[in-house]
């Protein structure tokens, strides 16, 4: 069996993914360059002979220097932290850049695009080089006319160099000269430095590469070159890679090449499970996000923090999908604040690939993450699930600290379903028992607050199965997948601990009344001094003010770094997409508005309510207004807003 050895190139500070294959072997590339903490189970390109100082300019030539200096093997190969090659992705589509374009490194795409051993060791036994697929420039949109022209007007790059490059192999080797100039003046060539040769073939390669690239750095000034034409040697040595293949098949027609789709994988980042920390009286919590919700997520955070108990640690933990990394500092910033708690992130994404999982309405996929924590958190028994949209008004370390032994969950009882079921929503009562099947539908509870048992959980389910489980579509997605899968193992918790408001004004009076006696007094001797705050339902505080308990939301969130941008937000999506139309009362469609009323007095309209909203929010003279003009730069005091005209030309 011949001894394959594939090179994958990291960045020191990217914990990317790795493909657990014994050919594969990760590897730092510049780890001479910097300080930052690495895997120690990755090889470093500054370990013997090596040049990882060059990796500035070399790029991932380093780490072909080091592996021709320090390693023996059968096969040498190269590829990157999110390119690999597809051994069996032949079959699969590529854009006109040569990529075979998938998401996530996981056990699914090793397999289905043959980045296992396997599939490898097929395709590159008996050959003498495997490459990636020969891409032709001239099909891509920014209308290349050959490789020469492709580097002509590459980002930073002289078309000098690739002169002075041709000079150098007219003095050094001029065997490949011609090659060299037709290989540049073609259409289609081989990038990213990507492919496996024969060792015989490899050192004579390597030979001839650096000896080019050592000559080109004596001769070349890159002095006031930018920081990506400082990598021009790395950009020299990609078209060197094309040059040496097609010369090698010109001159040894009995050569085996190969060729191979790209992968490039969008999302290579690493998400490791999460350790639990050692420290006495932890309170784990959990939530859910995407960066569009970050701003309800920051009040929902502040709210909770503001009622910790300083004898309690709070480990904090958000699973997200898209959260910047600037939000998420401003985030990380504001828990830092507080001694007794810490927050970290989980990008849980990769986890729901391959299962349809199907959100309604208001609800965003992000809820299906609590299917996750059990896998993700290996080390808990016990965690507190809350969603983002809502204030805390007391200690969840009480909340957690409730005895769910036995039971897979603590949940509140869903007043609002069992007033559907009541007699509110005729069919909500024969889905309840048909659909859902339960046994007492009004032991239906509210998953927006849950103390999950993880213990009983596991017992009961695999993540893989919870997720099958939760991809049949309900009516209420996940809360339906909960209730029918943990009924009777349930302690259902005080109302106080997730109440729900009072959507648009009409849930209390219209729904509720329909409530089971039981279920409407105990909402609302829980209504005078909630602990949770849910604001559940297609209303939300920060969407449209007033709403009922808006006041206890923006008190709070006057306190997070995410003030201005909510109001920010708000007010542009209340100007732009809505105006108040006043002979029917109701908001309606900005553009329906300006058909009937003509655009001046639309955009009058859209003015004035969004001089109420800023007025309301930050009035003249206050400090809060002066931030909202230095920062969003969108308020003035004789005009406050935005020009929203210019939305709708």
């Amino acid at each position: 069996m011949s001894d394959i050895q594939i090179f994958v190139c990291n960045t020191p500070g990217k914990d990317s993914q790795q493909v657990a294959q014994s050919i594969y072997h990760p590897i730092y590339g510049g780890a001479a360059l910097t300080q930052q903490t690495m895997n120690p189970e990755f090889a470093r390109d500054d370990a013997g002979e090596n040049i990882s100082d060059k990796n500035r300019s070399y790029c991932e030539m380093t780490v072909q220097y080091w592996a021709w200096k320090n390693v023996q093997a059968d096969y040498y190969g190269f590829c990157h932290y999110r390119r690999y090659f597809g051994f069996s992705a032949s079959s699969a589509q590529e854009d006109v850049y040569g990529n075979v374009i998938a998401e996530y490194i996981s056990e699914k795409n090793i397999a289905k695009y043959g980045l296992d051993e396997a599939a490898a060791r097929k395709v590159i036994e008996g050959a003498d080089i495997v490459v990636t697929d020969r891409v032709d420039v001239t099909k891509m949109p920014e209308f290349y006319t050959s490789i020469r022209d492709h580097y002509r007007k590459g980002c930073s790059l002289h078309e000098k160099d690739l002169d002075l490059l041709l000079q150098l192999m007219d003095e050094q080797c001029p065997e490949y000269s011609e090659t060299a100039r037709r290989y540049l003046d073609g259409p289609s060539g081989y990038y990213c430095n990507m492919f496996v040769m024969r060792k015989e073939l490899f050192q004579e390669y390597a030979q001839w590469l650096f000896d080019l690239l050592q000559e080109f750095d004596k001769r070349a000034d890159m002095s006031h070159y930018s920081v990506e034409g400082y990598r021009t040697p790395g950009h020299l040595a990609e078209r060197l890679t094309g040059i040496f293949i097609d010369y090698k098949r010109k001159t040894c027609p009995e050569l085996v090449v190969r060729e191979v789709p790209c992968v490039l994988f969008r999302k290579p980042e690493r998400s490791a499970p999460l350790s639990k920390p050692n420290k006495a009286g932890l309170v784990p919590v959990v939530f859910a996000a995407n960066n569009d919700f970050v701003g309800p997520l920051s009040v929902a955070i502040k709210s909770l923090l503001l009622h910790a108990s300083p004898e309690r640690f709070y480990d904090i933990v958000v699973l997200e999908s898209d959260i910047t990394a600037q939000n998420k500092s401003m985030l990380s910033g504001m828990v830092a604040q507080y001694p007794n708690a810490q927050l970290r992130y989980f990008n849980a994404v990769s986890k729901l690939e391959g299962y349809t999982l199907t959100a309604h309405a208001h609800i965003s996929v992000e809820t299906f993450y609590r299917f996750l924590i059990q896998s993700v958190m290996p080390d808990y028994d016990k965690v507190l699930y809350l969603d983002g949209d809502i204030v805390i008004q007391g200690d969840v370390a009480e909340l957690y600290d409730t005895d769910v032994r036995g039971k897979m969950l603590g949940a509140v009882l869903d007043v609002d379903f069992a007033s559907q079921i009541n007699g509110f929503a005729p069919g909500m009562m024969k889905y309840a028992v048909k659909t859902l099947k339960l046994e007492d539908p009004y032991r239906y509870f509210q998953a927006g607050v849950l103390l999950l048992n993880l213990t009983e959980m596991r017992k009961a389910h695999t993540q893989e199965e919870w997720l099958e489980l939760a991809s049949v579509d309900y009516k209420y997605s996940d809360q339906d997948v909960l209730n029918v899968c943990c009924q009777n193992q349930v302690v259902y918790l005080p109302q106080e601990w997730n109440l729900l408001f009072d959507n648009d004004f009409t849930r209390v009076s219209e729904v509720f009344r329909f409530a089971p006696r039981e279920h409407r007094l105990q909402y609302d001797a829980a209504a005078k001094n909630p602990k949770i705050i849910h604001y559940a339902g297609f209303v939300k505080p920060w969407n449209r003010v007033p709403a009922d308990r808006y006041s206890e939301f923006w008190s709070v969130a006057r306190q997070t770094p995410f003030y201005e941008v909510m109001l920010y937000e708000m007010v542009r999506r209340l100007g732009r997409d809505m105006a108040f139309d006043t002979n029917r009362n109701h908001l309606h469609d900005y553009h329906l508005f300006s058909l009937r009323n003509g655009k001046n007095k639309a955009k009058s309209l859209v003015k004035k309510i969004a001089r109420k909203i800023v007025d309301l929010f930050a009035p003249k003279g206050t400090r809060r207004r002066e931030n909202l003009k230095k920062r969003l730069g969108i308020v003035k005091d004789d005009f406050p807003l935005y020009q929203w005209e210019e939305q709708y030309r």
